[in-house]
């Protein structure tokens, strides 16, 4: 009975010390209660009191209120709401005293940048202000009206939403580097100036007609024969203008070389020469070798030959891809440029300047033992380790089962120092606190209450309600 007495008592000082509301930065919308117990019995909501109350704002210096203190009823009180008291995020804690009144400390808030009583989005300007899945809200999955509709992680898009996306007109696409402008300047922009105006009804009729062409390109190069590496087979009809097959009862052992010597009687003399074997002079002779690749001694002419080529465009860009270089282009661009927001390369950006945010504390975290980080406590139990100067960490909790500590006021006497109790006064608190070890039953029934404890562990006064935690009268 007396561990429930006990534990009824902690759990009142918890929801009192704990029990705080949200407010939003800079408003004045909610004031802050309180409530002032009579010091007499420590237990009776005292009335008609002036309360001296300060404030501290996220742990910053207690100074006095800019709302004003009023008397509500049954011994509470208000700090009414004021925008200057509320214009730091964090915790707000609040003292009051008051003669004839225990003082009063309490973690009265907790300031936030979002507005709690926003029942849509909080004040968050980020989120859409309307309830999800309706008219300018967050999109849903789903097959209803203003869902999407989802397959194994990814959305599916309707042939009717397809459609729209290829209907929209050009002249709506203005957002600037947006993936819908560069496809507009590809078609009217430098680009499109030199492809130039289609030569039949559109550009993709030009490219079927190029096909088609290509088609029938094919069709011949199919037939080409190699017997040497690179060198096409032939059947020569003409050379330099002249019919082979009108040469009735020329001998073609002698139209080419023969044994490395170029002999012709069908190519008209140029340079020089003397007719018939003996067309070509040797340095003539080389320059050919060189210009036909043929085997044997051979000279680089100096003049640039004069052939006729026709060259063609091809506009079928079927199976093409971007290049090595291309691809490399895309992913060595600079980060920095993509400002865009709600585009991959912000994106991409971000999360790139949030990582570089967080290493430096994370690599500063040690880990003595294998996954326990190492810390510097500031608070154990709620209790501020800084106000306690002079207190060695060793005794301030159980030690060699005697709970010995520094934060306990002395009751029952002893001279101070390390023999402050006797070994009968150590065994009797032994079984008060039911401490393992040797113990003994005391003669008297303490009269303790939950205020005297408190106060000696705490080293204030708190503004709750007190049992005798032995015999449970107040």
């Amino acid at each position: 009975m007396k561990r429930i007495t006990i534990f009824m008592a902690f759990l009142c000082f918890a929801l009192e010390a704990h029990a705080q509301v949200v407010i939003k930065n800079a408003t004045a919308g909610t004031p802050i209660v309180f409530l002032m117990i009579d010091s007499t019995d420590h237990i009776t909501g005292k009335t008609g009191l002036t309360p001296t109350v300060t404030i501290s704002k996220n742990g910053g210096a207690f100074a006095a209120p800019a709302g004003a203190v009023t008397e509500l009823a049954n011994g509470w009180y208000r700090v009414a709401g004021n925008a200057t008291d509320t214009n730091t995020n964090g915790m707000l804690a609040l003292h009051a005293a008051a003669t004839g009144a225990d003082p009063t400390d309490m973690y009265a808030a907790v300031v936030v940048a979002y507005d709690p009583n926003d029942t849509i989005r909080l004040g968050l300007t980020a989120l859409p202000n309307a309830n999800a899945a309706a008219a300018n809200g967050l999109l849903t999955s789903g097959n209803g009206a203003n869902q999407l509709t989802t397959a194994s992680g990814n959305v599916t898009l309707t042939p009717t939403s397809v459609q729209a996306i290829w209907d929209i007109l050009t002249s709506n696409l203005t957002t600037a580097n947006s993936i819908g402008q560069r496809l507009v300047n590809n078609i009217t922009g430098d680009a499109f100036a030199r492809l130039g105006a289609p030569a039949g009804a559109s550009v993709s009729a030009d490219i079927a007609a190029v096909k088609a062409d290509t088609a029938g390109v094919k069709a011949k190069t199919d037939q080409l024969v190699f017997t040497v590496a690179n060198k096409l087979d032939s059947n020569a009809q003409y050379i330099e203008g002249k019919q082979l097959s009108s040469l009735a009862g020329d001998n073609f052992d002698t139209f080419f070389q023969n044994g490395g010597v170029v002999t012709t009687k069908h190519v008209d003399d140029v340079s020089g020469g003397t007719g018939g074997t003996t067309d070509w002079t040797a340095a003539e002779r080389n320059q050919i070798r060189f210009r036909l690749g043929i085997d044997g001694t051979t000279a680089t002419p100096t003049a640039v030959p004069t052939l006729p080529v026709s060259v063609t465009t091809n506009n079928d860009k079927t199976g093409y891809s971007l290049s090595s270089g291309g691809v490399g282009a895309i992913w060595d661009e600079s980060a920095a440029a993509h400002v865009t927001a709600g585009s991959m390369g912000k994106a991409l950006n971000d999360t790139n300047t949030n990582a570089a945010a967080i290493k430096p504390k994370t690599d500063s975290l040690t880990f003595t033992v294998a996954n326990k980080v190492d810390s510097n406590p500031l608070y154990v139990g709620g209790q501020l380790l800084g106000n306690k100067v002079g207190l060695n960490p060793n005794t301030f909790f159980q030690n060699n089962n005697n709970n010995t500590t520094k934060l306990v006021d002395d009751v029952g006497g002893g001279t101070g120092g390390v023999g402050d109790w006797t070994s009968t006064e150590k065994n009797q608190i032994r079984y008060r606190l039911g401490i393992d070890g040797a113990s003994a039953v005391p003669s008297v029934i303490p009269n303790l209450n939950l205020y005297q404890y408190q106060k000696n562990v705490a080293g204030q006064k708190l503004g709750v309600t007190f049992f005798n935690v032995f015999t449970g009268n107040p």
